[in-house]
């Protein structure tokens, strides 16, 4: 009976101490988040070009880039890539074909 109480509080004490090590655990990590940007990362100086009351409809990630669906006014679509380590705008897509 006496092992029996020293197993039930050896296992209560690891619990709580498993308990207090996910608690700060998990601070860490969401204080991380919440940190400034990454020291010696610009801001993004570039501007995509897309007229005024141009509506972004997406954006997703693609192989270490940014790729962002962008409305036009008038009803055309582009993808714009950009490389969101430094902000350079790579390339214009035009899914429907038109010139761009």
């Amino acid at each position: 009976m006496r092992g029996l109480k020293i197993l039930v509080i050896s296992m209560a004490i690891l619990i709580v101490a498993g308990f207090v090590v996910l608690v700060s655990e998990l601070g860490s990590r969401v204080s991380q988040l919440s940190s400034s940007p990454v020291e010696g990362a610009a801001p993004f100086a570039e501007a995509l070009g897309a007229p005024d009351g141009s509506t972004v409809e997406g954006i997703t990630g693609l192989e270490g880039r940014l790729a962002i669906h962008i409305r036009w006014p008038d009803g055309r679509d582009r993808v714009y890539l950009v490389d969101p380590a430094s902000g350079r705008h790579l390339g214009t897509l035009s899914p429907d074909g038109t010139p761009q």
